[in-house]
């Protein structure tokens, strides 16, 4: 009566097999036990009496109750509960069949089931009693409707209202008046709405029931809701932003400490990095932009107007530093140059023509005769302390200071 699966063997190197021999593995038991090696189980058998035990293993079978709305066991047919009616509405609160005859028994104005009135106190007959009861009645008249007689003072009529309705169906006077109790703004008598589905000022919830009508809402984004004032959203910046994330409104302007022309937060451009006129560093960062230049070579910076010394150097130093014993050859004293007036070429000096190159002195030299070599001296000049100084000395000092004081303003410049 229960499900089973078939034998299976257990090897001794731990493996599942279907037959002795260990040919078929079994690799998950627990799904051979659920799929290929399980036997259904055949079930209990309860074909005879129906009495709810099964005929083989005398195991409960079904369950002995009655289905909604029956009084009757589905499994075996036989009664499981009578007809009730504790509501004494006239039917079964189980299938709903009718009970009870809702009638008044003789002498009698109300239903001897449920016990409402079913009929009223009439004289028919005009003997002055109720043809039912037999109540004095008379000549009962009851014009205003107050549930008494106009004449002997007797109560009249039941003052009670029907189901559904808040009036009495004799007098029609008012009984009882709206109520609400579960609060879900409908009459729990008649039904008719009651009362306003709606929210106070600076409220979410109605005054009325208390439940929920309007969440917390922020339209204009001033960190609070519009209606209850409670605050909303937190008010700060998001990493590399200067506005708020909720509202958008600017929390912190651009800043750039570090002066690197980039924002230190959010990284945008900030200062352009150009200098001043007349000047050779950036304003904003205060790093040197250009250097200084003489383009139109007038010996002073063409952006400063810092003096930069002479336009050119001395193309002659290389020469004189390399073959002092040429310029002997120069002819700075009048007593070399007289027997060589006739030839310009070899009367040209150092201090009347300075941008002569080293090509030329030296094609000079070459030329030169050994008669004019001959004829060549040196006159030493007195320096005035006894000793005496060469033309080649005086020239080679004149060199060297006008190189030293040009460098000594670039660097002036650039400091």
């Amino acid at each position: 009566t229960v499900s089973g699966w078939n034998e299976y063997y257990k090897c001794s190197c731990g493996k599942y097999y279907t037959n002795a021999t260990c040919k078929t593995e079994i690799t998950n038991l627990a799904a051979w036990k659920a799929g290929a090696g399980k036997i259904a189980a055949s079930g209990h058998k309860d074909s005879s009496q129906k009495d709810h035990k099964c005929d083989v293993c005398g195991a409960n079978v079904g369950t002995h109750a009655a289905a909604v709305g029956k009084h009757t066991c589905d499994y075996c047919g036989k009664a499981v509960t009578s007809c009730a009616d504790a509501n004494k509405d006239h039917k079964c609160e189980t299938c709903g069949a009718s009970m009870g005859t809702h009638a008044a028994a003789v002498g009698k104005h109300t239903c001897d089931y449920c016990g409402k009135t079913v009929s009223e106190c009439a004289d028919k007959n005009s003997d002055g009693k109720c043809d039912v009861c037999g109540k004095k009645i008379g000549d009962c008249i009851d014009a205003n409707k107050d549930h008494k007689c106009d004449k002997h003072g007797e109560n009249m009529g039941v003052h009670e209202a029907a189901l559904g309705k808040h009036t009495c169906d004799y007098c029609g006077a008012k009984i009882t008046d709206c109520a609400d109790a579960n609060k879900d703004h409908k009459c729990d008598t008649c039904d008719v709405s009651t009362g306003t589905h709606a929210a106070a000022s600076g409220k979410h919830t109605c005054d009325y029931c208390g439940a929920v009508v309007t969440n917390c809402l922020d339209a204009n984004k001033d960190h609070k809701c519009d209606t209850c004032g409670v605050s909303m959203g937190t008010h700060e910046a998001a990493l590399g932003k200067h506005t708020c994330d909720y509202c958008g409104a600017k929390l912190t302007d651009c800043a750039d400490t570090n002066k690197d022309h980039k924002c230190d937060l959010c990284g945008a451009a900030m200062g352009t990095h150009t200098a001043a006129s007349g000047k050779h560093t950036c304003n904003y960062c205060g790093a040197v932009v250009t250097d200084c230049a003489d383009a139109n070579n007038d010996g002073k910076c063409d952006v400063c107007g810092i003096n930069l010394g002479t336009e050119t150097e001395p193309a002659e130093t290389t020469t004189k530093e390399t073959e002092p014993a040429q310029t002997t050859t120069k002819e700075t004293e009048p007593e070399v140059t007289e027997p060589k007036e006739t030839e310009p070429s070899e009367t040209t000096t150092d201090e009347t023509v300075p941008e002569q190159t080293s090509a030329q002195v030296t094609e000079t030299e070459e030329t030169k005769s050994p008669e004019t070599e001959a004829n060549t001296t040196e006159i030493p000049k007195d320096d005035g302390c006894g000793a005496t100084l060469s033309p080649i000395g005086i020239i080679i000092l004149f060199a060297f200071g006008s190189v030293g004081f040009v460098i000594f303003k670039k660097k002036e410049l650039r400091n």
